[in-house]
This record gives structure tokens, sequence and C-alpha cells, in this order.
């Protein structure tokens, strides 16, 4: 059988931070990095969609694919859409963005098992009723996804299939907790420390 892959989304250009927030130190570790060097924890194999113009590859955890998406002006769904062309025939992606680094490593394994029994064709965390990220989708929805256009990512596919999603509950508010802005950063440090992350 084959397996899956993890696709990290980090095109975005930080605006309403103020600065690369990929840069900025989330639990004294680069946000990317920290991000990156999660998920290659859980996944045997990570794809990191970034810019034609980032200089952000030492950032990346060794191990991690490099994806250069040449279209992203277009919109998130681009970025998506060559991460899901990397991974080829893969059995399915968890699809991730690279500012949530706050998410623990067992949420990961869940949603990964989960996605892996092939009982759905998505899976999606809820912290407290409150949808989050990342998602899981089978490969019956890569030729979907590569073809998505704008700047809402799957989002139209969740909700129009969304008898199909294995709602995942966990307790873990890091699904939820995306960095947009300085405050979220103090955010997700305080809830790293709370779990004693090194």
């Amino acid at each position: 059988m084959l397996e899956g892959a993890a696709v990290l989304l980090g095109a975005g250009k930080s605006t309403r931070f103020g600065s690369d927030k990929r840069k900025s130190l989330v639990d004294g570790t680069p946000l990317l990095s920290k991000t990156t060097s999660l998920y290659s924890e859980e996944f045997s194999r990570v794809v990191v969609v970034i810019r034609p113009d980032d200089n952000v590859s030492a950032l990346i955890a060794d191990h991690c694919e490099v994806v250069v998406a040449h279209d992203t002006d277009q919109g998130m769904s681009r970025s998506l859409a060559a991460g899901i062309h990397a991974i080829g025939e893969a059995s399915w992606a968890v699809v991730g963005l690279v500012d949530m680094p706050s998410i623990s490593i067992s949420t990961l394994k869940l949603i990964k098992t989960r996605i892996e029994q092939g009982d759905f064709g998505i899976v999606r965390p809820f912290y407290q009723n409150q949808p989050g990220n990342p998602i899981a989708f089978s490969s019956s929805y890569f030729i979907e996804l590569t073809n998505l256009s704008g700047d809402q990512g799957a989002r139209e596919i969740v909700k129009r299939d969304h008898q199909l999603v294995c709602k995942l509950h966990v307790q873990d508010p890091g699904v939820c907790l995306d960095i947009d802005t300085e405050q979220d950063a103090v955010t997700a440090n305080e809830l790293l420390r709370s779990r004693g992350s090194s």
C-alpha cells in the first residue's frame, strides 16, 4: 500500500504579522523550523511549499522536501496544488500550515491513523466544537485539490462533503491557533510552555 505524506503550506507573505513570521521565534526556535520538525517526527514524508523568492530553506527541518510554488500570487490554492502535485501517487495527504506550530504530536498521530484506516475521505480535528487544522484528504480528492483556485484552499470541498468528514474531537487548542499576529505568537509560546515543550 502506498504511504501518505504531509503537505505544509508556507508561501504566505505574513501581511498581518508585519514581518516574516516564519522567522519569528516560537519556543526559542524559528517558527518554520518548529513546525517542520514537529511534522517530521510523525510523518516519513513532509513536503514544504514556499515562494520562488524565499530564502528560508535553511530553516526547514532536515529530510523535508522543499517545493516552490510559482503562482502563489493567485492564492493559497496554488500552494496547495503544488504540494499535492509533489506527493504524486501517495495514498493520502495531511495538509497543514507552517504558522501552526503548537499542535501536539498526539493530535498529528490521531489524524494520520484515522486517514490511514480509509473509512473517511476527509479527517478534520475539532477543539471545543471549533474546526481546526491540519486536514487529511484521501487520494480520491487529489485531482480536485490541484484544480482549486483563489485563496480559499480546500474550504469549499470540506463544506460540500461535510457528511464524508470524520470530525476528530481533540483536547488540543493548537489545532485552532494559527499565528497571524505577535499576540498569537505569545499565545502559542504559552501553550507550548504549558506542555513542557523543549
